[in-house]
């Protein structure tokens, strides 16, 4: 089994690899008492006294161990702003970002070539990585940018 561990501020997961069945996630994923371990795309805790196997089943998986429970996101867009209140750090940018289109009622034909963005820069979030992971250790927001996909013409 395999792990792929994000944390707060950090879109570059840790890989744990070739994990035994038995052992129990605290012995494995090295948390403080106020981060608790998500699964991607999951608002439920994960409990840290389960086997690797019993609170995953076999495969690899995608966590994300963060202090906020709920994440404020605030997306500009052509001058117009969206905000959405309570995501949870284990949601991804792609389901945030869906959501951000909807908000802003923009046409899917035209979100089809839009990304999120870290606010005021050129760095593209990862439509795969948890948002959680974007959001700095002991911040519970974020502020990004919806800008047209960049596409290099050659």
């Amino acid at each position: 089994m395999r792990l792929h561990l994000y944390t707060a501020g950090d879109p570059a997961p840790t890989t744990l690899a070739d994990l035994e069945d038995h052992r129990q996630v605290r012995e494995i994923i090295e948390i403080e008492e106020t981060e608790p371990v998500f699964l991607l795309g999951s608002d439920i805790e994960i409990d840290l006294d389960l086997t690797v196997i019993e609170a995953f089943g076999p495969g690899n998986h995608t966590l994300i161990k963060h202090s906020c429970r709920e994440i404020v996101v605030r997306v500009d867009y052509v001058g117009r702003h969206a905000q959405l209140e309570h995501v949870h750090p284990a949601t991804s940018v792609s389901d945030v970002e869906k959501r951000i289109v909807e908000r802003l009622q923009i046409d899917p034909s035209q979100a089809a070539d839009l990304e999120l963005h870290r606010h005021g820069t050129e760095d593209v979030l990862n439509g795969a990585v948890p948002i959680g992971a974007y959001v700095k250790k002991g911040e519970c927001r974020i502020e990004l940018d919806l800008l047209p996909v960049e596409r290099n013409q050659g």
